[in-house]
Order: structure tokens, then sequence, then C-alpha cells
């Protein structure tokens, strides 16, 4: 971390189990051992975590799970033992007493605070766990900060010739405000791109058409291999869709691969994953508009099935007021009437397009110390992908979207 971007970080362990942000970006070795994740803290939309990977688990599970409570109380005492014994730290109080007693479970950290602590987590661990008499199983525990950031867009808009030198200058400047990337093991973003088609035709021009995910073209994509494909019908549609999974559709990867070896002369930077590629999503702009929450699932069931395949013969007083209630809803058609002023809101903001978004992990530890980091990051990986859409983008589209113009019903 920088110390110059953030006044305070919002220090706090009473929500230690808190689960880690977003399971797309983490990208779980097995080879560390099992991996446990402790929330300890806020920036502005950044969320804090200590990560820790057991080596002695022989068999880890690809997500990372609690850590029993036992081993989170000796984690805890090292940090008040910090607290307490280092002379910058001791002003903000945090000790066994206060800890303890939960008379405040947060603290604002000026962030050369916040640093200043992570690094005597790392310098005391040994030391302390050796003393506390617990260091046969820490002995096995790696840890590691992860910062994750919870949203929020840079954009970079390209220009006819691919130069971006403004847009690319903001991300580098950006990243380097935020961390030092001498002190980073991997790096991992989402790259998205928005796909919109115009119709120009005779009388006409720049009319909106709208894109959504072919089911079957997407499928062909994923015919090897292990993807963990999903598939997300948009609507009652099956045959278009959203999608996730945990590789790239085939043209993509065909595409991105030949770029990034066109750009990077170094090719086992891809051959053995330093730079990867951990997940794929694309689903339509519509989506955004249609956000089922709990409230919509009355009895557990969306509203034509919690009507029509839930019989009406059990149940208390509760049970039949929402089953009439969904019974309402099924027979004014709430569904059918929530797409279409979906589809009409889409259309009047011209929001008809398709997102796509790859997950690319960069493992820094792996790459050659000379190189600019933040500089290679942008020019090398971010601007190529980018531009790649200007040049396959067309072609990439053909093989996974359709197109429909609003008034197809």
């Amino acid at each position: 971390m920088n110390g110059d971007i953030f006044e305070t970080v919002h220090f706090g362990l009473s929500q230690w189990a808190y689960p880690y942000g977003n399971q797309r970006y983490f990208k779980q070795s097995k080879e560390k051992g099992q991996c446990h994740t402790i929330y300890c803290g806020s920036t502005q939309r950044f969320q804090w975590y200590i990560v820790m990977f057991d080596q002695s688990v022989k068999h880890p599970t690809n997500r990372p799970i609690a850590l029993r409570a036992n081993r989170f109380v000796e984690f805890i005492s090292l940090v008040l033992h910090v607290f307490e014994t280092v002379t910058a730290l001791y002003k903000y109080g945090i000790n066994t007493v206060t800890f303890g007693n939960g008379s405040k479970n947060s603290w604002d950290l000026e962030c050369r605070h916040w640093i200043l602590l992570q690094e005597e987590i790392f310098k005391r661990w040994k030391t302390f766990f050796t003393r506390s008499k617990c260091w046969t199983y820490w002995k096995d525990i790696s840890v590691a900060i992860h910062m994750f950031d919870l949203g929020g867009n840079n954009t970079i808009v390209l220009s006819s010739d691919g130069d971006a030198i403004y847009d690319t200058g903001y991300v580098q400047a950006s990243l380097e405000r935020i961390t030092e990337m001498a002190n980073i093991e991997r790096i991992t973003f989402a790259l998205a791109t928005e796909v919109i088609v115009r119709f120009e035709g005779p009388g006409e021009t720049n009319r909106r058409l709208a894109l959504v995910g072919d089911s079957e073209m997407i499928r062909e994509q994923y015919t090897t291999g292990k993807n963990n494909l999903r598939i997300f019908p948009i609507g009652f549609a099956s045959s278009i869709c959203n999608f996730q999974s945990d590789q790239s559709p085939k043209c993509y990867k065909e595409a991105v691969f030949e770029r990034l070896r066109n750009q990077i002369r170094d090719h086992t930077l891809l051959e053995d994953e330093i730079i990867s590629f951990e997940s794929f999503q694309g689903y339509s702009t519509l989506k955004q508009q249609i956000r089922p929450s709990e409230m919509n699932f009355k009895l557990g069931h969306s509203i034509y099935t919690g009507v029509y395949c839930i019989p009406n013969l059990s149940g208390g007083l509760r049970f039949h007021k929402k089953w009439e209630q969904l019974t309402s809803e099924a027979n004014h058609h709430l569904p059918l009437q929530q797409i279409i002023q979906a589809v009409n809101i889409t259309q009047q903001n011209e929001m008809s397009g398709y997102r796509f978004e790859p997950v690319i992990s960069i493992d820094l530890t792996r790459l050659d110390k000379k190189i600019p980091m933040t500089a290679f990051l942008v020019k090398d990986i971010i601007l190529p992908v980018l531009c790649l859409w200007d040049i396959e983008g067309q072609s990439m589209c053909h093989q996974l979207l359709r197109c429909y113009d609003y008034e197809v019903s």
C-alpha cells in the first residue's frame, strides 16, 4: 500500500467470518494448502482480508473455509500484542480489555499505521506463536493480505487508431497510487467490454438492436475440458442466455492468446500460466433490469412454479396468504409484465448491449523484477486485450450472440 491515497482504514474483526468478497476473483492454489480468510476492514470501495494457507491439509477444498474459532483466538492474541507493544499503535487503545468487552467493534487507523500493523504481524509471526506454545499449528500457515475492490469502472476509450494513451495513463497512475507493485504477489481483475449494434438502413440511422447470447452456440464453444459452464436463460426462452464459466469461450481464447503472443516476446508467460484467464462471463444489459430478490420467491419458488406446481393442500394461514398472493400475480402475468417493462427501459435508455467480462490473473512474483510492472500491465496486457475487440470483435460476436429488433416479441 502507498500511504498517500487513503487517509484511514476502517479496521475491525467483529465480522471476521464474513465470506470472501467475490469468488470469481479468487485463485486457489492447492499447492499452498487449505485457504482461510478473515475479513478485517474496509477503505472506500475496498475490502481487506487476511488470507491464510494451511499447508498441512493434504486435500484442500477449492474455496476458502472459516478458520476454527480457537485458532482465530490465537491469531487475535498476536494482533492485540502488536497494538499493545508498538508505540505508534498503542494510541488507538486496542488491547485485551477493550477488545474483549466488545465496547467498540472497529477503529479508524491512519493509513501509515495500517501498513505498520501488517509489517509487525509478519515480523512477529514465528516469535509470538513459538512463545505462545502453538507454533506446531502456525508453522504450516502462510499469511497474506488481500485487497478486494467492490466495484466501480475505470473506462478506457479507444480511438480509431487504438491510441488510448490518456486512459491507460489514468489506469497506470491509479494503480501506482493504490499500491507498491513490488509488494504484490498476484493481481486479478475483470476487463469488461460492452458490445452494441446499430442498424443503418434506408431512411433510418443509428437504430439500436438488442443483443442476447445464443445458448446453442455458446455450448459449442465449451465442448472440451472441465469448464463449469453455467447457462442462465433470459426470461422464459432457453435458446437465449447469459452465461458464466471457469474458462473463456474457444473463439475468445484463441484470439486473445494470439494477440498476447504477438505483444509479449516471452511466450512462457502464457504457457506457464504466469498470465492466466480465471473465468469468463457474458450477459445482456437487460439483466440489470430483471433482478429477482427473495421477495419474489414467496414459497421458495418463482411465481408460476409456486402457483401451478405446489399443491394448495397443506400449510397454515401464512402459507395460504402467500399462495393467494402468488395466484393473483400469476393471473395478472406479473413475470411477463416485468420482462416487458425491462425491455422498454433498456430501449428508452439505449442499454441493449451485451457485456463480456474475462477475469485476468497475473503472478507478479514470476515476472522479471526489471520489468516496470504497472507499465507492463497496462500497455502489454490491458490495452492489447481491449484492442482485440476492434480486430476480432465482429467475428467473435457472430459465434456467441443473436441480434434482434426490439419489435420482435
